[in-house]
């Protein structure tokens, strides 16, 4: 849901056009609470690798810099 649904829904049943922040706070920590589920596997492995492969080039290439010394 966007939250400018949630704002929408939030003021009709305020009954005015202002929206509370502990509405809004209890939104965005119920986003936040769902956001384990929207994380898959492959993204998860993916951001791994985003760190991995850069690590271990570096390494190879300081190891291949002090083998040819």
């Amino acid at each position: 849901m966007k939250i400018t649904e949630v704002v929408k829904k939030l003021k009709k049943e305020n009954g005015n056009e202002y929206i509370k922040n502990n509405d809004l706070l209890w939104y965005l920590i119920s986003r936040l609470d769902d956001m384990e589920k929207r994380v898959s596997r492959t993204e998860s492995m993916q951001k791994i690798m985003l760190w991995i492969i850069p690590i271990c080039m570096a390494g190879i290439t300081v190891i291949i810099g002090l083998l040819t010394e």
